[in-house]
């Protein structure tokens, strides 16, 4: 039987929301958030403009251009330290290439960060983030994080109080697999759509092909590092920490990712030679 992967994968959220054809689904799920109407105007490329090797060919989950927006989305299955650090600077970089852009710096164009982040612990559904000092003034107008619960819905689909679904079905639709969705309250045409579309994704065997591929990176990484953690090399065995080190490179982890699990430092990783 093959896995059912939900919008918890960021694969997954791309292949359904970035669609051209379900434009519509993006809209509904971005007013449900924001509480305001939105008018996509582009689906922009992904991939982030930066000049540090740290980020480097990384890519944002999805940045899209609305009437006097710019929401960039990024998809967290799972919360600790790093991931603010990273999302932190995807935001800062989008930021910077908006005010860029023309030729003078403004604040009419809303620069939003929406995190959908499971694994949280706190009781609201969301939380909103500015720059301002500990009195409240802030010190750009036009940005904003936000961090939304993702385990607050869950609770919602467990609760089975079917007036609170049918309030916020698209978001707790989000982590739903198959079966769930079938137990799903009598919806509305985009919720419908949503269902039919994230079904048409996982009976694509080439997705399919694609996730468990991904899967088996995942699980060869965890096992680099669970390596380097029985390893011995915090007692001093460099060789051992560097060979573990370029493993983890070669397949593909992120050099943020391996200066965390082997504490090697991101200026010297750099600096190996594969």
């Amino acid at each position: 039987m093959q896995k059912f992967y939900s919008c918890r994968y960021d694969r997954t959220f791309k292949e359904v929301f970035l669609n051209p054809k379900n434009e519509d689904l993006l809209k509904a799920l971005l007013e449900d958030i924001l509480k305001v109407k939105i008018e996509i105007k582009k689906i922009l490329p992904t991939e982030l403009i930066v000049g540090n090797n740290i980020i480097k060919s990384k890519r944002v989950d999805a940045l899209i251009l609305a009437t006097n927006k710019k929401i960039e989305i990024e998809i967290n299955a799972s919360i600790n330290e790093y991931v603010y650090i990273r999302n932190m600077a995807y935001i800062c970089n989008v930021y910077s290439t908006n005010a860029l852009v023309g030729d003078s710096y403004n604040q009419n164009i809303d620069i939003i960060q929406i995190n959908l982040t499971w694994g949280l612990d706190y009781e609201e559904s969301k939380r909103e983030f500015r720059i301002s000092d500990k009195n409240g003034n802030v010190y750009v107008k036009n940005l904003l994080i936000m961090e939304i619960n993702m385990e607050y819905y869950k609770k919602i689909w467990y609760s089975k109080d079917e007036k609170k679904i049918k309030e916020n079905e698209l978001l707790v639709m989000l982590d739903l697999n198959e079966g769930e969705l079938k137990k799903m309250p009598k919806s509305d045409k985009i919720s419908e759509k949503y269902i039919e579309s994230v079904t048409i994704v996982n009976n694509d065997p080439f997705f399919q092909e694609y996730m468990s591929h991904e899967e088996d990176q995942r699980k060869m990484q965890n096992s680099l590092i669970r390596e380097a953690e029985d390893s011995g090399y915090k007692k001093g065995k460099e060789q051992e920490k560097i060979d573990i080190a370029k493993s983890l490179i070669q397949s593909g982890m992120s050099l943020e990712d391996v200066s965390k699990h082997t504490k090697i430092d991101i200026s010297k990783l750099k600096k190996m030679s594969f």
